[in-house]
């Protein structure tokens, strides 16, 4: 994930403005991640990992994970320079 989340409540959803460092996000709109009853995060079964919400974050669509692998890829330069 390109953000560090806070310590979230049980059953509640998390939300942070969305990383201004991504190219093409919005940072005025707001990112979430929901934390599960049991005190994990949501987790995807399709894509076999957490998930969050960034849909408000970039006005791009992306609906497969093909996509998705190729929108992180195409920042993973920036994202090793921040490491």
């Amino acid at each position: 994930d390109v953000l560090c989340w806070p310590d979230t409540a049980a059953g509640s959803v998390a939300v942070q403005p969305c990383p201004d460092y991504v190219n093409g996000f919005k940072p005025w709109e707001n990112a979430s991640r929901r934390c599960m009853d049991d005190g994990g995060w949501y987790f995807d079964t399709v894509h076999n990992r957490t998930w969050t919400d960034f849909r408000f974050c970039t006005t791009k669509q992306y609906n497969d994970a093909l996509t998705r692998a190729e929108f992180i890829k195409s920042h993973m330069g920036t994202i090793k320079l921040m490491y």
